[in-house]
């Protein structure tokens, strides 16, 4: 699948399906820094992703600071050709500069088996 820069970040779209609903979830952040894949409260609450009373909140830790987050299991996450079912997410407020919705974390892209072409801007995945 080809993805795009902006800012000099690659961007792809995902799908995620919860509780059996489907979302398509652009402008996702491809990070190789990352360890986790990480998506905002406020895009994924259209599939009833919200916090309760009984999350277990923890930090995640970035460049940018510290941020309090709270994991979902995913029926599945979708990104190109690489489906992985019953994947975990944080979920979190992501109040940065940027407009995005989510960043696609090594968790995804280790399991997927992601091979990243900068010279074509493609993501492709291990069959």
């Amino acid at each position: 699948m080809q993805f795009y820069l902006e800012h000099n970040l690659a961007h792809v779209s995902i799908e995620i399906v919860y509780r059996g609903a489907a979302l398509d979830v652009p402008r996702v952040i491809l990070d190789t820094g990352s360890a986790t894949t990480l998506l905002s409260v406020d895009y994924v609450e259209q599939v009833g992703i919200i916090p309760e009373a009984s999350d277990r909140i923890h930090n995640i830790y970035s460049v940018g600071g510290v941020e309090s987050v709270f994991m979902r299991n995913l029926d599945s996450l979708k990104v190109g050709g690489a489906t992985i079912d019953r994947f975990s997410i944080d979920v979190g407020g992501m109040d940065y500069a940027r407009d995005i919705n989510g960043i696609l974390g090594m968790d995804f892209l280790l399991r997927a088996g992601a091979m990243i072409n900068l010279r074509k801007m493609t993501l492709e995945f291990d069959a």
